[in-house]
């Protein structure tokens, strides 16, 4: 990894430039490592609706919708293994989207979650116990899925040093910050440049389909605009991602998102640590691995 930082700095790019290939050189590392592990930390603040945020506990802690939530999660990957996760006393393993959980009587079962086309906010509000808390694992961003394609989600990156650390900041697309804090795309004939916030999508660097329908009594798309300059109440998305790194590749990721819309402003902050990348055993107990092979 050092070598390839090295012939990236003698390459003659531009300084942001030389940072953007390191970056997506560490992020590559991520992306098709065999195993590793790792610990998210999410903290969410301001007004949310619909689903918990990726990460981010279900239950808001004192303050109420404008309260902060946080939560923590530890995770394993083997790549063509179960997943391990655990959260205090609770442990799950998933295989594809079966899961199990031990229980309280130290027995392994399989937990059901309805499916995902029937709306995120519904599936939240029905679910309770086990079942909560594997759609809180069913929205986790798992990094080596929203490494991938970094390069067309991020706009200009600085890079600085210090105690042998290199630390990494890209300015994440407008557009990428609205789908990771789950906003609905603007409608056609609707002012702005994102709808209000929405359910959680997957941080998988997928493109989700956009359902959204015109607006009852919008105007057609060739009508002149409502107003010349631009609008006040316009959503605004922003975010950054920052890569700490050292001589074994990436430590830690963090994902700084916020929104400002007409109802509300949300700041996410989820702070991921990286361990044990292609050194990463996820050892599933026989028990667990019997009920997720049932079908």
């Amino acid at each position: 990894m050092r070598d390839l930082i090295v012939s990236i700095a003698l390459c003659g790019c531009a300084p942001d430039q030389a940072a953007k290939e390191e970056l997506l050189a560490l992020a590559r590392a991520i992306e098709g490592a065999s195993s590793y592990a790792f610990t998210i930390n999410a903290l969410t603040t301001g007004k949310s609706g619909g689903a918990p945020d990726p990460g981010a506990d279900a239950d808001p802690e004192p303050g109420g919708r404008g309260g902060a939530r946080r939560d923590v999660w530890t995770v394993e990957f083997e790549r063509g293994r179960p997943m391990h996760f655990t959260k205090g006393h609770a442990e799950f393993f998933r295989l594809a989207r079966r899961y199990v959980a031990l229980g309280r009587n130290d027995e392994w079962g399989r937990v059901e979650l309805p499916p995902r086309t029937e709306g995120e906010a519904a599936r939240a509000d029905k679910l309770r116990g086990l079942a909560r808390m594997a759609f809180e694992i069913d929205r986790l961003p798992l990094p080596h899925e929203f490494l991938a394609g970094l390069d067309a989600r991020i706009a200009e990156v600085t890079r600085t040093g210090q105690d042998g650390k290199r630390r990494y900041v890209a300015t994440l697309l407008p557009e990428t910050v609205r789908r990771m804090m789950g906003g609905r795309a603007a409608k056609p004939g609707a002012r702005g440049g994102g709808g209000e916030p929405g359910e959680p999508e997957p941080d998988d660097g997928q493109e989700a389909e956009d359902e959204s329908e015109p607006e009852a009594g919008g105007e057609p798309p060739s009508a002149p605009p409502r107003s010349s300059g631009p609008p006040t109440d316009a959503p605004a998305w922003s975010g950054t991602l920052t890569v700490v790194a050292g001589d074994g590749g990436v430590e830690r990721i963090e994902l700084d998102l916020h929104s400002k819309t007409a109802t509300g402003g949300r700041d996410v902050n989820r702070r991921i640590e990286i361990r044990g990348v292609n050194a990463t055993t996820v050892n599933v107990p026989a028990p667990a691995a019997k009920k997720l092979e049932e079908r």
